[in-house]
């Protein structure tokens, strides 16, 4: 297969995807997955990093084309992608998917964080509802062939992939030919990769702000494809190209395979806690040891936060950068701070960073009696998941253990709608009336019968306070 056949196949399969082929099942996951994006970026509103994010964005302009969650008036299709890709990032609260390699999971990704993509796109050409959930369930399958061949120990971060899954949902939205999706996938591809640096070490704003950018330069390279600009064809297996990022002994040939059964979209799991995806569990087993001990942690002598044995559980357990995190951002990376913070408040939530909580002396102190490991036994009791326990001895040496294998959100191959409905509900409660929390869920839930995406786009606008 030549490398010109190679992306023409790839182009193809996504534009077949038939919207209204789509399983209803299908159907209602991504809508699910719409409205919890859209709940975690009305949530962020007030945040002052995203408020500044936002107000420079729009202070450069932009032909009135899509809404910015939250705020008054449109601003131009590239510049929405980024504004609302910041909204629904921010919190790390978004979705999450499990990679899998040969040794059992490995990192995943938050395709979610192209959702914005579709949102603005398809407000922009006023697409159907129907094509904007089959342009979302395409992106999901793109992120996820592109994922599994990903080189997740080389130098490059996962969110590279986003700048193709972005042109591509892009150019579904806009009607491409083959020739077209194929060169807004090269244009997107040579702009896209993105060092490992934004989420190791010192992290910074940069973890939440690389997503956003990369998906803006997929909508902005469809826009140029439309335009009869060109790219090179040879971008994703030439070693002059992308081949760098992807396993030395990736298969390609799974790239134009056709999208259905099953659907990658299926693998999504949503969040309840506000940080990264391997602390879900964590956070979740912090929080019953908090009912455990009264909320007594001035008791615990030490603590251990035990993991599966996956290769990337010690990798981030191994970053010493996140034992004492110095940002919001390496906080909500910290399995210290989450297992410290979720035994003494018996929550998590975005208040729990208020007042650089991970500074506090408090916090810090029983953060520095805990370690961590992992178990094999995890492997095979909850193959599927990022499953924790969490020991602690108190100072009269007794110990108390809680674990969770599944932690709350895992959708085990299909979301559950209450539980989506009920987060969304409690996000927006104060920025949507109820009234309003119940339009824009009806409207969402019943997004495939809808002519156009704009009156869902119309009903989070202009909510800021």
């Amino acid at each position: 297969m030549s490398d010109h056949d190679l992306l023409d196949r790839f182009s193809q399969a996504i534009l077949d995807l038939d919207s209204k082929k789509l399983p209803a099942q299908v159907q209602q996951q991504t809508k699910l997955l719409i409205l919890d994006s859209i709940g975690c970026a009305l949530t962020t509103l007030d945040e002052h990093e995203v408020t500044e994010a936002v107000e420079a964005i729009e202070s450069t302009g932009g032909a009135p084309q899509a809404t910015v969650i939250g705020s008054k008036g449109k601003t131009s299709v590239a510049n929405a992608t980024l504004a609302n890709g910041i909204l629904v990032r921010y919190l790390d609260l978004n979705d999450f998917t499990l990679g899998m390699g040969k040794s059992g999971i490995s990192i995943g990704g938050h395709p979610s964080d192209n959702i914005p993509v579709a949102l603005a796109a398809g407000e922009w050409r006023k697409s159907s509802g129907a094509d904007v959930i089959a342009s979302i369930v395409a992106g999901y399958d793109v992120f996820e062939r592109l994922r599994a061949v990903f080189d997740n120990k080389g130098r490059w971060d996962g969110t590279t992939v986003s700048g193709i899954v972005a042109a591509a949902m892009t150019g579904r939205l806009m009607n491409f030919d083959v020739g077209k999706m194929s060169n807004a996938i090269a244009l997107a591809g040579m702009r896209s990769a993105t060092p490992r640096l934004v989420r190791r070490g010192h992290i910074t704003a940069a973890k939440f702000l690389a997503n956003p950018l990369i998906a803006q330069t997929g909508v902005t390279s469809a826009i140029l494809a439309n335009g009869g600009m060109t790219g090179p064809r040879a971008i994703l297996d030439s070693p002059d190209g992308l081949r760098g990022l992807f396993r030395e002994n990736a298969d390609f040939k799974h790239l134009s395979a056709p999208i259905s059964e099953p659907y990658a979209i299926n693998l999504a799991h949503v969040k309840a806690f506000p940080c990264l995806a391997t602390g879900q569990a964590e956070t979740a087993a912090a929080i019953q040891m908090h009912k455990v001990l009264g909320g007594r942690t001035d008791h615990i002598e030490n603590f251990e936060v035990i993991m599966a044995d996956y290769e990337m559980v010690h990798d981030q357990q191994g970053d010493q950068d996140r034992r004492y995190p110095d940002s919001r951002e390496a906080a909500d990376h910290s399995f210290y701070f989450l297992a410290a913070v979720g035994m003494m408040d018996g929550t998590l939530t975005m208040r729990s960073y208020d007042n650089a909580r991970w500074t506090d002396p408090v916090v810090t102190a029983l953060m520095a009696k805990g370690k961590m490991a992992t178990d094999a036994g995890w492997n095979t009791k909850a193959p599927n998941g990022y499953p924790c326990a969490i020991k602690v001895t108190l100072k009269d040496g007794t110990t108390h253990r809680t674990e969770v294998a599944y932690a709350p959100g895992h959708s085990h191959g299909s979301l559950d709608e209450t539980a989506v409905v009920e987060k969304f509900t409690r996000l927006t409660g104060g920025v949507l009336s109820s009234a309003e929390q119940e339009k824009v869920r009806d409207a969402v839930l019943q997004l495939e019968k809808l002519d156009s995406i704009a009156p869902v786009m119309e009903m989070v606008a202009d909510k800021r306070k």
